[in-house]
């Protein structure tokens, strides 16, 4: 299946056998190292057996979960049932279940690790917000800017958002050197890895990213993708939900607004780079152009803010 539709660089394939179907995933080089992906099966077998429906991959004969071979990583799981489609049917109980779902997965990893700290991936947007007016400068005077009609409609929709930039970055500098409860997060939880049958939450799938740090990750991400506009009142009534499970802190609820704004103008910041600097290939352009879009889409409700 190639990427199946992702920009990490794992390579997935689905294998059907009479034991039923699984996923051989190769992982790409040079992450995640070993002891990384040790850590990362350690918190998917605790939420496996926390009930949560998380893929954990099978052991090879020598009790290992996943093997060397051809200098990669590669791993096999159980394939989930269901399909990524909440855009075809976005209705209330799917979007509950979600956030369900995502909460009993965070209670299960803060019980492998909890920690007191600053999020680095708060303060990694925070430096990146600081350059954002030097890289949209280089992207500004590129020749190629004007041979691609998609990357041409992002510049200028971002161009017109860049006066967002400044207030964003002070908000999350606010919250950025506040110390916040950290633990194991998904950091790419969006609408294509979670799994639906009917309305019940069958998978989450892809949990490469995840690293150490707070829960306002998860669900700046999610919510973004799911709903898109903070103002929605179904983004206020999914937080409501997500607190019967896992309670969240004035500081915590803040930082989601700001985490999905920021993630917003940085993603079309970044394929502006990856695309009319570095001038990148990537093997499914359909999948390039449907990031782009709603990213645009998320950029155009913030210039009729």
């Amino acid at each position: 299946m190639g990427n199946a539709g992702g920009f990490s660089g794992a390579i997935i394939n689905q294998i059907k056998s009479p034991a039923g179907d699984h996923c051989l995933r190769k992982w790409p080089t040079p992450h995640p190292t070993q002891e990384r992906l040790d850590w990362i099966h350690r918190v998917l077998l605790h939420g496996k057996v926390n009930g949560c429906p998380i893929p954990f991959p099978i052991r090879s004969n020598a009790g290992e979960t996943f093997i060397r071979f051809q200098n990669h990583f590669w791993e096999l799981t159980p394939w989930l049932p269901g399909s990524a489609n909440f855009e075809q049917d976005p209705n209330s109980e799917r979007l509950e279940n979600t956030v369900e779902t995502l909460a009993k997965i965070h209670q299960s990893n803060a019980q492998i690790q909890l920690e007191v700290g600053q999020s680095r991936n708060i303060l990694a947007r925070i430096e990146q917000l600081r350059d954002f007016p030097m890289r949209l400068g280089m992207i500004d005077r590129h020749p190629s800017l004007q041979h691609s009609e998609m990357m041409t409609s992002l510049h200028s929709q971002l161009r017109r958002c860049s006066n967002q930039v400044q207030p964003c970055l002070e908000n999350l500098q606010q919250i950025g050197y506040q110390p916040l409860v950290l633990q194991p997060v998904i950091r790419d939880l969006w609408h294509d890895h979670i799994l639906f049958t009917g309305n019940q939450v069958t998978g989450i799938v892809d949990f490469g990213a995840m690293q150490m740090d707070t829960v306002t990750l998860d669900l700046a991400r999610m919510l973004g993708s799911l709903i898109g506009d903070p103002d929605d009142p179904r983004w206020t009534a999914a937080l409501e939900h997500y607190q019967l499970f896992r309670p969240l802190t004035a500081t915590e609820r803040r930082a989601i607004q700001m985490l999905d704004r920021s993630a917003v103008l940085l993603g079309s910041l970044n394929w502006l780079c990856w695309i009319v600097l570095e001038q990148r290939s990537f093997e499914d352009w359909t999948a390039v152009k449907r990031r782009v879009q709603i990213l645009g889409d998320r950029l155009d409700y913030f210039l009729r803010e």
